[in-house]
């Protein structure tokens, strides 16, 4: 949780929840699709999920998403 100072959320105190870590991109138009991650230190698979996205690389629109928990 974050106490905001100021800003259009000042006074407020946000909690946080799917941060992203990184970010991958994903070649599916090959035969064999696969991303090696890095995990960070201290990781705890109850804690985190992927989240993937299909996204148009030309308009960024998305036209599809998907959430694994870990």
């Amino acid at each position: 949780m974050s106490k905001v100072t100021g800003g259009e959320n000042g006074g407020r105190t946000l909690n946080h929840i799917q941060i992203v870590r990184d970010v991958y991109n994903i070649d599916i138009t090959a035969s064999h699709g696969h991303q090696l991650i890095t995990l960070p230190e201290a990781f705890n698979a109850k804690d985190w999920e992927i989240i993937g996205l299909l996204q148009d690389e030309q308009t960024g629109a998305i036209q599809g998403a998907k959430r694994i928990k870990l």
